[in-house]
C-alpha cells in the first residue's frame, strides 16, 4: 500500500475516484494497491477545522484498512498544524460509512432527516406574506450582539439538542439568519436558530422555539423571512435538519405547495477524538453530498 498526493501528473489515474465537484484549495490524496489506484480522499481547510470532503475505496478493496490510512496518514502529518478539528459529510445509506465512522472512535448519537425547499416557496408564500404584516414584541439579537451569559444560554440549548456548544462560536455561521429572541422584560431566551450558508445553499442547524408559544414560533419565521428577502435569498434553496416532532409539519405550513419539500435522506451527529493526535472534534453535521 502506498499514499500519494494527487496532482497534475498522476490525476487521471484517480479520475474515477474522485467527485465531480472540486473545492478551491482541497487536498486529495490516493492510494496505491497492487499497481493500481483504488482510493481517494479530499480534504480543505474549513476555518480552523478541517474538512473531509470525500472518502472513497473501490468496493473489492474494502476491509483492509485502505480508508483508515487514507484518514490516519493525513493526520498525522498535522500536528503541528493549527488545525483544531475535523468535519466530515456522508449520506446515510453509504454503505458501511456509519460502520466505519464508528470503528474510527466518532460517536454516532442521534439522526435528522435532511428537508429541502426552495426559498422562494417559503418567503413567498400566503403564509410568509400575512407573517411580515404583523409584529412581534420579543428582543430580537443576532449572534455577534450577545453577550456572555447570552452565548451561554444558546451554548445550554445546543447541549440540549445534542450539538457541540461551541457551535454558537462557529465563524462560519451565517449571521442575517443566526439569532435569538428574548423576553424583552427579562431577558430570557424565547427562540432561536442557526443557519450557515455555503453558496446558494442555506442549511438552518438548529430552529427551536424554547418557550413553545405559537408566537415565539411565528417571530422566529417572521424575522427569518424579513432578513432572507433583504439578503436576496430567493432564489436560493434551503435545508432543514428535521430532528424533532413538528418540524416537518412546521416548514409545511410555510409553503403553499408543500409537496415541494423534498425529503433526502438523513444525517448524524456525532463526536470523535484522534487518539494520534491530541485534537477535539466537535459534534458535527453530516450531511449528505453526492459521490459519498
Amino acid at each position: 500500500m502506498v499514499l500519494t498526493g494527487i496532482g497534475e501528473l498522476n490525476r487521471d489515474a484517480f479520475a474515477n475516484l474522485l467527485p465531480e465537484w472540486e473545492e478551491e484549495d482541497s487536498v486529495e490524496i490516493g492510494v496505491i494497491e497492487d499497481g493500481k489506484a483504488v482510493g481517494a480522499a479530499v480534504f480543505s481547510e474549513h476555518g480552523d477545522a478541517l474538512f473531509l470532503q470525500h472518502l472513497f475505496v473501490v468496493p473489492e478493496y474494502r476491509r483492509k484498512g485502505l480508508a483508515t490510512a487514507l484518514l490516519t496518514g493525513f493526520f498525522k502529518e498535522l500536528k503541528d498544524e493549527p488545525l483544531k478539528e475535523v468535519l466530515v459529510n456522508f449520506r446515510d445509506d453509504a454503505e458501511g460509512m456509519e460502520m466505519f465512522l464508528l470503528k474510527q472512535g466518532f460517536r454516532l448519537f442521534t439522526d435528522a432527516e435532511i428537508l429541502r425547499a426552495p426559498a422562494e416557496e417559503i418567503l413567498h408564500s400566503k403564509v410568509a406574506r400575512s407573517l411580515l404584516k404583523t409584529t412581534g414584541k420579543g428582543k430580537v439579537l443576532s449572534i455577534s450582539e450577545l453577550l456572555a451569559d447570552e452565548r451561554r444560554a444558546v451554548a445550554r440549548l445546543l447541549d440540549e439538542e445534542k450539538m457541540e456548544t461551541d457551535l454558537i462560536n462557529d465563524p462560519e455561521l451565517y449571521e442575517p439568519l443566526s439569532f435569538v429572541i428574548q423576553d424583552p422584560d427579562t431577558g430570557a431566551l424565547r427562540s432561536c436558530v442557526l443557519c450557515e450558508k455555503d453558496g446558494k445553499e442555506v442549511t438552518v442547524l438548529l430552529l427551536a422555539n424554547v418557550s413553545h408559544q405559537p408566537a415565539d414560533l411565528a417571530e422566529l419565521f417572521r424575522t427569518m423571512i424579513r432578513n432572507a428577502n433583504n439578503e436576496g435569498l430567493e432564489d436560493a434553496e434551503l435545508v432543514f435538519l428535521s430532528n424533532r416532532e413538528g418540524i416537518v409539519e412546521t416548514v409545511e405550513h410555510l409553503m403553499d405547495d408543500p409537496s415541494k419539500l423534498k425529503r433526502d435522506g438523513y444525517m448524524f451527529v456525532g463526536r470523535m477524538r484522534l487518539r494520534e493526535e491530541d485534537y477535539w472534534l466537535r459534534d458535527f453535521i453530516l450531511k449528505e453530498r453526492e459521490g459519498k
